[in-house]
């Protein structure tokens, strides 16, 4: 296909804000995919978003009003508040909306509309981000906060950056000095804390795609990530959850839900993704393995069903 007649994706990455070192990553890690899979069909450009917020396509400085006529649909690695800027300049987009991710991060409001369906999710506290002056030294800090963690739930608990951040190590804690080293190390590398409460059982992982195969959500078989079994009843009930949580989301394009089976039948959701990893996330390829299909397949699809809209 000559350059001219290939569809532009636009990789959106970067940001203002804790996103950006994460959407470098993930944009970078989707514009190689493109690269590999697709030299022939698609023409990839790298839209960067520095930390003052300005745009810059492939290196150049270039106005976001701009971006219509260079492109004709946008990939969003980048915070979801870009996509609604994207939106309005009538520029189709995979990615996030907003509003989904919204409701997705207010833990509060999940937590309340699970325990209407008989479902729960860990306990937790978040640690926002230390200040030296207003909190005093690091090593006081932790253990204040540690003993804060301890009053509302006991041990194991799971310690890791609030946004995820792949190059920051999530730690597991079962007793009170490691939950201090563990809020200390995170602390130190300039990060806001997420504690949770460990949740032990079996674990589940169910993902979903709008429009695939002619469904008006296609939801792909449960996959175990540890190899566990499950019962027919057992994924009935977990792709029912599966499909309370996508209305509740308000039907987003891509979804993946985790689930943790404890063995006294209590199920939890433990994390909640929007974000399709076509290269990283193993749980999503084996997935589409198990449905007969190819990783590109699914790509494919993502970008032309919003071509269509």
């Amino acid at each position: 296909m000559s350059e001219k007649n290939k569809i532009r994706i636009g990789v959106l990455r970067g940001g203002i804000g804790n996103h950006y070192t994460l959407s470098l990553k993930k944009g970078g890690d989707i514009i190689s995919y493109i690269l590999n899979n697709f030299p022939e069909q698609y023409k990839v450009l790298d839209i960067l978003i520095d930390k003052d917020g300005s745009f810059h396509l492939n290196g150049l400085p270039i106005k976001k009003e701009d971006l219509k006529n260079k492109i004709d649909v946008v990939w969003n690695t980048s915070h979801p508040d870009l996509s609604r800027i994207i939106s309005n300049l009538s520029i189709p987009y995979v990615g996030v909306n907003s509003f989904a991710s919204v409701l997705k991060d207010s833990k509060e409001i999940l937590k309340e509309h699970m325990k209407k369906n008989n479902v729960n999710i860990p306990k937790y506290i978040v640690l926002p981000l230390y200040q030296k002056d207003f909190d005093g030294p690091i090593d006081d800090y932790a253990v204040k906060k540690a003993k804060k963690v301890l009053e509302k739930f006991g041990a194991p608990w799971i310690v890791k950056s609030l946004f995820a951040k792949k190059n920051i190590v999530t730690h597991v804690a079962k007793t009170f000095p490691e939950l201090v080293n563990a809020i200390s190390d995170i602390v130190k590398q300039d990060e806001s804390v997420l504690v949770e409460e460990l949740i032990n059982g079996k674990k589940a992982v169910v993902h979903s795609v709008i429009g695939f195969r002619n469904q008006q959500n296609y939801y792909f078989p449960l996959i175990s990530t540890e190899k566990h079994s499950f019962s027919k009843d057992e994924k009935i009930i977990i792709k029912n959850i599966s499909e309370n949580i996508f209305k509740y989301l308000n039907n987003p394009f891509y979804s993946k839900y985790e689930f943790i089976l404890t063995s006294k039948g209590e199920i939890y959701v433990v994390n909640i993704d929007l974000y399709p990893d076509l290269v990283n996330d193993q749980s999503l390829i084996d997935s589409i393995k198990e449905v007969g299909t190819k990783h590109d397949h699914i790509f494919k699809h993502m970008i032309d069903s919003v071509l269509k809209l």
